[in-house]
């Protein structure tokens, strides 16, 4: 997939957006709009789901490489480099994935997934970690993990996982 493609998947994926906003606004002004609710209905099966990631990472070149790809994929993206600052946030907006590091200054990794998976069961949690081994593999599944990722990872690794998860 090349830039252009891209670029022209992100601007469709926002065009579909703003048309179903659009046509919902007529239908609830008027409902005698049959081919709009019709048209609505058909946009809404055609367009992709944004779905809303947080990045929970203290080192802020890899959270905005994170972000950035994420936000290519066409995924709402938002970054912290805190347990408390992704607490607030998970508290305040809908979220799909939270994808953590492991060693965060303060809470760590683990306990936030604990927190996350106590406060908000249904939200997904992929940690990352610098030095993964079987013990940690365990612990993440006992925080409520999706799974595991190993530092430095490749962006085909992290596609990979999202594939799998249920949100996306």
């Amino acid at each position: 997939m090349n830039s252009e493609t891209v670029g022209l998947r992100i601007v469709s994926a926002r065009a579909l957006a703003r048309t179903r906003q659009y046509l919902e606004g007529i239908m609830a002004k008027d409902t005698s709009h049959k081919k709009l609710a019709d048209a609505a209905r058909a946009i809404a099966q055609v367009a992709p789901r944004e779905s809303a990631v947080l990045v929970v990472e203290d080192d802020p070149d890899l959270q905005w490489r994170l972000a950035r790809m994420l936000t290519i994929n066409g995924n709402r993206v938002v970054g912290t480099s805190s347990a408390d600052g992704a607490l607030a946030l998970i508290a305040e907006w809908s979220v799909d994935l939270v994808l953590i590091d492991e060693g965060l200054p303060g809470m760590t990794g683990l306990d936030l997934a604990k927190a996350i998976r106590k406060q908000r069961p249904e939200i997904s949690v992929v940690l990352m970690t610098g030095d993964e081994n079987e013990a940690t593999r365990r612990a993440a599944k006992l925080a409520g993990a999706f799974t595991c990722l190993t530092k430095p990872f490749r962006t085909e690794a992290l596609v990979e996982v999202l594939r799998a998860l249920p949100a996306f």
